[in-house]
């Protein structure tokens, strides 16, 4: 997997302007430049960082004290990953872990239609569709005590409904509906950043839309 992303690299720098208009060019530009990223291969690799096992017990000494104060919900364990999982080779210090593992999944909430205003009012809050991400044109506000999923515009949400499904938003705030969830780092180290392109990158996007109906 290596050679072939190295000979992707050196492709790309011999042709970049024919790769650049070809149809669809700019498309596989990026999600080339995602899956290299993914793999720690656009930057050089610091020996002296903390090693991931580290950090993923710190995860998980958090994950039990937030279970313990009753923030998380207890969760069945997940299937250790098999060698015949793992699509490509990671540098030294990183380790493959399962996405539940170190974030959380929560779902929206839909308040009654006859409690919408739309127009910002005091007392409210914005309430964000999947469409407010495109679009200010349908804003829509809640009474405060409706407003029972708030975020932030750092925050990493995803569509669950589409066309097209398993949308990686961010860059508003307010409380959502049920066509979006909000993935929440369960470790204050986990970059959002880094989880935000993650969840774009070819392969996974590709393995959850061919298990999507919608």
């Amino acid at each position: 997997m290596s050679n072939n992303n190295d000979a992707a690299i050196a492709l790309l720098e011999k042709h970049f302007d024919i790769a650049f208009a070809a149809p669809d060019g700019v498309k596989k530009l990026r999600e080339l430049i995602l899956s290299l990223a993914m793999q720690g291969k656009l930057v050089p690799q610091d020996p002296n960082e903390q090693p991931a096992s580290k950090l993923l017990k710190e995860i998980e000494a958090e994950k039990n004290r937030l279970i313990k104060d009753g923030k998380l919900k207890p969760s069945k364990p997940l299937p250790e990953i098999k060698p015949d999982e793992l699509p490509y080779d990671l540098p030294k210090s990183w380790e493959w872990v399962r996405l539940e593992n170190i974030v959380t999944f929560i779902g929206g909430s839909q308040p009654p239609k006859n409690k919408f205003i739309y127009e910002q009012k005091e007392g409210y809050t914005r309430l964000v569709q999947i469409r407010d991400f495109k679009s200010d044109d349908f804003k829509t506000y809640i009474p405060n005590e409706f407003a029972s999923r708030p975020f932030v515009e750092t925050d990493i949400m995803i569509g669950r409904y589409g066309p097209p499904v398993f949308q990686i938003l961010r860059g508003l705030s307010g409380t959502y509906n049920v066509a979006l969830m909000k993935a929440d780092p369960i470790h204050k180290s986990l970059n959002k950043n880094y989880l935000f392109y993650l969840l774009q990158e070819p392969r996974i996007q590709n393995s959850v839309i061919a298990e999507s109906s919608r």
